[in-house]
């Protein structure tokens, strides 16, 4: 049986995101961790990066960018100006069938 969790990854599991966006047809160098830690700095905000797992495995994920606008308010985005691609990042599908892979994605990013 399928365990999913969804929760921010800790910066261990940064290797674990770093393969997903290396396997994944989303992914670019604009989703790795190292990017996403980089333009967070250049930008003074904060990151985070919000990952499902399926049991131990990280099948789908996206980053973010965290500004704090006032105290107690924070706002959360996926590009920024040397940031032009964000956004969810998923596992590969298991199937060739279209129909499949599209309600499989569907069903994935609905849960985060």
């Amino acid at each position: 049986m399928s365990a999913f969790e969804v929760r921010i990854l800790t910066e261990p599991e940064h290797n674990q995101w770093d393969h997903l966006v290396e396997q994944s047809i989303q992914g670019t160098i604009f989703h790795s961790s190292g990017w996403i830690a980089a333009a967070a700095k250049i930008y003074n905000v904060d990151c985070a990066i919000i990952g499902d797992f399926n049991n131990a495995d990280l099948i789908v994920g996206c980053s973010l960018y965290i500004k704090n606008i006032f105290p107690g308010y924070k706002i959360g985005y996926t590009t920024n100006k040397i940031t032009p691609y964000g956004g969810c990042v998923i596992s590969n599908p298991t199937s060739g069938h279209v129909c499949e892979s599209e309600t499989r994605e569907h069903e994935i990013i609905s849960l985060v």
